[in-house]
């Protein structure tokens, strides 16, 4: 996919470049939801090939890819998990030149609710969000985890990489 290059009016109204937008242009994009990420689970790997976890008295830490699926309409939804046995700690969204914020969609929605706030929590690049910001995404935090995000910034790229620490049972 290209760069975006404008902001296109959504229903009469003009919005920042963002996920709302690459929606727009992509209109036949199905919407995901978390049944549907955890059918395609076994596609997405949990983390970056040849990167051994880091591990500290504060947890482990991983580098879980996020993926992007391509549905035939609506908001373009990134994919992962992150699997073992455990209990999730923190995620932190590394500093980026075309991700300014990752948009992780809670549990109970899909991916056509990206542009809503009351149904995700936005994670800057370069911050770290701990395990009161996390509840109010996940159900529960012990491993295995499915994200489902949406992601803002100059473009859509393929995959977007995370840290998630969590401490092993």
């Amino acid at each position: 996919m290209t760069s975006l290059k404008s902001s296109p009016a959504i229903d009469g109204q003009d919005f920042p470049l963002s996920v709302r937008n690459i929606a727009a242009q992509n209109s036949l994009l199905p919407p995901i939801s978390i049944i549907e990420l955890m059918n395609i689970q076994p596609e997405v790997p949990d983390e970056t090939p040849n990167e051994a976890p880091n591990e500290t008295p504060e947890g482990i830490t991983r580098t879980i890819l996020l993926k992007k699926h391509t549905p035939y309409q609506g908001h373009i939804p990134y994919v992962g998990q992150l699997s073992g046995q455990g209990i999730l700690q923190s995620i932190q969204v590394p500093d980026s030149f075309t991700v300014s914020s990752i948009r992780f969609i809670k549990s109970g929605y899909g991916s056509e609710d990206c542009g809503n706030p009351e149904a995700t929590v936005g994670v800057e690049s370069g911050a770290t969000i701990g395990t009161q910001k996390l509840l109010e995404i996940f159900e529960s935090l012990q491993l295995p985890i499915y994200f489902l995000a949406c992601v803002v910034g100059t473009s859509a790229p393929a995959n977007v990489y995370i840290s998630a620490t969590f401490l092993a049972n």
